[in-house]
C-alpha cells in the first residue's frame, strides 16, 4: 500500500466517521439546549452583530479531534490483533505522532471546558475563557511542546545547534518580528469596524492591509538571505527587466 492510498483511506473514513456522528451530536446539543451563548457584557456591538447565533450548537471541535483520537486508538487497537491493512493504517507505530497527537488532546480540551465554560455562562463578561487566558494557556501548550521537540532533537542530533541554525532562527524572528509590527501598525491605521458595510470598502481595506504586508515580509525575506523569498524575487525581476519590444 502506498503513502498515498493510505492517506486517501484515513482520509475518507474520518470524513464518513466525522459525517455520520454529526446528527447523533447535534441532537445531542440540542436536546439537551448546549448551546452558544453570546457575550453582552462589554461588547454591545458584537451582541449586536452575532445575536441570531444565540442558541447555535456549539462544540463542533468534538467532530475533529474526538474522530482523530478514536480512529488513532482504534487502529492501534485494532493492528495488535490484525496484521494487513490495519498494521499499515496504524499511525501510532510512528514516534513522530505522538507529539502532535497529544497537542490536539490537550488543545481539545482547552477549547471543550471553554465552550462548556460559555454555555453555563461561567467566567468573565457572560462566560467561558477571556482571550488573556486563551492565549496563555494556548501559548502553554506550545511551548511544551516545542521544548519536547527540541529535547527531541538535541538527543537525535548533538549538533544540530550550529552558527548557521542560530544564524537561521534570527533572521526568521527579525523577519517575523518586523511583519507583526507591519500588520499591527496597518490595523491601528486603518481599523476594521463594525459600521464598515459594502464589498468594495472591506475590499480595499483588506487589501490596504494585506499587500503591504506582503511587500514588507517579501522585501526583508531577501534583504536576510531567506530561501521562501528567492522565487517570488525571481519572478519580480524577470517580469521588472524583460525587455520591451517596440513594434
Amino acid at each position: 500500500m502506498s503513502e498515498v492510498t493510505r492517506l486517501l483511506i484515513l482520509t475518507s473514513v474520518s470524513f464518513l466517521a466525522a459525517f455520520s456522528a454529526t446528527p447523533i451530536l447535534t441532537h445531542f446539543l440540542f436536546k439537551y439546549r448546549l448551546g452558544k451563548q453570546i457575550r453582552t457584557e462589554g461588547a454591545p456591538i458584537f451582541a449586536k452583530i452575532h445575536g441570531s447565533k444565540e442558541g447555535t450548537p456549539t462544540m463542533g471541535g468534538i467532530l475533529i479531534w474526538g474522530t482523530a483520537l478514536i480512529l488513532a486508538l482504534g487502529f492501534w487497537f485494532l493492528s495488535l490483533f490484525f496484521d494487513g491493512i490495519f498494521e499499515r493504517l496504524n499511525f501510532l507505530s510512528r514516534s513522530q505522532t505522538f507529539l502532535p497527537l497529544g497537542a490536539l488532546i490537550f488543545s481539545a480540551i482547552l477549547g471543550f471546558a471553554d465552550d462548556l465554560l460559555g454555555i453555563f455562562k461561567i467566567g468573565p463578561k457572560g462566560g467561558g475563557l477571556s482571550m488573556k487566558q486563551k492565549v496563555l494557556l494556548y501559548t502553554i501548550v506550545a511551548a511544551v511542546g516545542g521544548f519536547i521537540l527540541l529535547l527531541v532533537m538535541v538527543w537525535r542530533d548533538k549538533l544540530v545547534f550550529t552558527v548557521d541554525f542560530w544564524s537561521g532562527v534570527l533572521r526568521t524572528i527579525s523577519v517575523s518580528g518586523f511583519t507583526i509590527i507591519t500588520t499591527y501598525t496597518l490595523v491601528s491605521l486603518i481599523p476594521l469596524e463594525a459600521t464598515d458595510r459594502g464589498f468594495v470598502t472591506l475590499s480595499a481595506k483588506l487589501l490596504a492591509i494585506i499587500v503591504p504586508t506582503f511587500v514588507v515580509h517579501f522585501a526583508l525575506s531577501s534583504l536576510f538571505g531567506m530561501e521562501e523569498a528567492e522565487p517570488v524575487i525571481r519572478k519580480i525581476k524577470q517580469i521588472a527587466l524583460k525587455p520591451v519590444r517596440i513594434q
